[in-house]
């Protein structure tokens, strides 16, 4: 797979997602290995408003600023947060090295 010479290697050009990895850089976060990421920074580094992103998910734009606020999600909430963005939610368990998918 050919990667990109302006991201780490961790994201592709062929991965489908269209992220500015500059803007995550410059917000301070980067995509290296066991960083995370927050919903706001994605939603910036996709140039998507909350005004965008509440219309995107039915609710309000005080809605989409509070689930950014919060620390605790609900898985739900963030697989529509994760839609929105034109994205999936990929939740897993990680035991002794394996990689388990949860629904």
């Amino acid at each position: 797979m050919k990667r990109s010479s302006t991201a780490r290697a961790e994201v592709r050009e062929d991965d489908g997602l269209d992220v500015d990895v500059t803007k995550l850089r410059v917000l301070g976060r980067g995509l290296g290995v066991g960083k995370k990421v927050t919903p706001r920074l994605l939603r910036e580094a996709m140039a998507i408003t909350q005004v965008a992103m509440a219309s995107r998910m039915g609710m309000d734009q005080s809605q989409v600023s509070k689930i950014e606020a919060g620390s605790d999600h609900l898985v739900s909430t963030l697989r529509r947060y994760a839609e929105a963005l034109g994205g999936e939610l990929d939740v897993a368990i990680v035991l002794k090295g394996r990689r388990h998918r949860i629904g």
